[in-house]
């Protein structure tokens, strides 16, 4: 049997994504996330297709990986030299879990690679290294949790749905791949699963993060959006910086009709835990657009270009903001950078809005 690490490679490139007209995680939200993205302002799209670059915290993150890889793979080495040659073939000795134990480079690596992800849930490489160790450590059940983490990241969720369920049937009182395995039930819609799940945690388990975005799921799929709401607000008090609850708020406030209550609750979230997400900043002010509250959407747009400077569209956006709040020769040099960086795609940005920032 291989090990994590070479069925799915570590080393592949995250890029981070907003899919806008069709999230992943938008089979959650069902018809609140529909009505969000089909919005439309002065004749744009409220929401368009586009990749952001990485965000600064992710760069950081992956120094942190790096330190987390040369530890790792420097244990590995020995147990691979240890059990002549067996570990780098990538056949797990059940003696390979005696050689690790102790061993202050796999607790280093483990440190590192955590504060990778801290500072970017995204990376998906990481969670792959903490499986491969999991699994040379003889932890299958951590190992199937790490994967399941990573193929959430690569959008694989009937994979990280399969990797949960492996984890608990290894290990039945892992309650975290429990609470992981509910939550990912209902965004593929597999709500009598995500119940059954949900009724087998504990007490102490139902009020965590993850079970409560299940329940909000779960809620907004009945038709309760208030009690989703509720319950999303809950999950986010635990998990301030999870996307999924982030943008869920934002679109059942506009579903809801409560103008830029939601925009304004995320940004100050955002702002507070100092998220570098540049597609949340910007969803935020596109909330804020759709609402005509052009300097708080200026304020969104400025934090999201300083974390993606070379997005057209952010450029775009925020020449349009400073237009409508009346400064033009502000919005012609944003326009300008935004032409710079892309200029057919500015020309198609352009079409169907009744102002062109660069020449108005």
């Amino acid at each position: 049997m291989s090990s994590p690490a070479q069925r799915r490679d570590p080393n592949a490139s995250i890029l981070v994504e907003f899919k806008r007209m069709a999230p992943v995680w938008g089979i959650v939200l069902g018809a609140a996330v529909i009505a969000l993205v089909s919005i439309r302002f002065t004749g744009a799209h409220f929401l368009r297709e586009g990749i952001f670059e990485s965000d600064e915290t992710c760069r950081i993150a992956e120094i942190y990986q790096e330190a987390g890889k040369r530890h790792w793979n420097s244990m590995r080495q020995d147990v691979a030299t240890n059990l002549e040659g067996k570990a780098a073939s990538g056949e797990r000795n059940p003696k390979s879990a005696g050689l690790m134990a102790g061993d202050e480079r796999v607790a280093a690596a483990r440190q590192e690679l955590q504060k990778a992800i801290e500072y970017c849930p995204t990376l998906a490489s990481a969670y792959v290294y903490l499986a491969d160790i999991a699994w040379w450590a003889g932890d299958q059940a951590q190992s199937h949790f790490e994967q399941a983490r990573a193929h959430e990241v690569y959008h694989e969720l009937p994979m990280a749905m399969a990797e949960y369920q492996a984890a608990l049937e290894t290990e039945p009182s892992l309650e975290k791949a429990r609470l992981a395995l509910a939550d990912v039930a209902t965004r593929l819609n597999r709500w009598d699963e995500a119940r059954a799940t949900l009724d087998g945690a504990t007490a102490e388990q139902q009020d965590s993060a993850p079970a409560l975005r299940a329940r909000a799921a779960i809620a907004l799929h009945e038709g309760e959006r208030q009690r989703a709401k509720d319950l999303y607000r809950e999950s986010l008090a635990k998990e301030p910086t999870n996307r999924v609850a982030l943008m869920a708020m934002l679109a059942l406030s506009k579903e809801m009709e409560e103008g830029s209550e939601g925009a304004q609750y995320v940004y100050e979230l955002l702002e507070r835990e100092r998220v570098g997400d540049a597609s949340l900043f910007h969803a935020v002010a596109l909330v804020f657009i759709q609402n005509q509250q052009w300097k708080p959407a200026l304020s969104a747009l400025d934090r999201a270009v300083g974390i993606a400077p070379n997005s057209v569209e952010l450029h775009f956006d925020r020449a349009v903001a400073l237009y409508r709040l009346g400064e033009k020769d502000k919005a012609r040099v944003a326009a300008e950078r935004a032409m710079d960086l892309n200029f057919e795609k500015y020309q198609q940005l352009v079409v169907g809005y009744d102002i062109d920032p660069a020449t108005s």
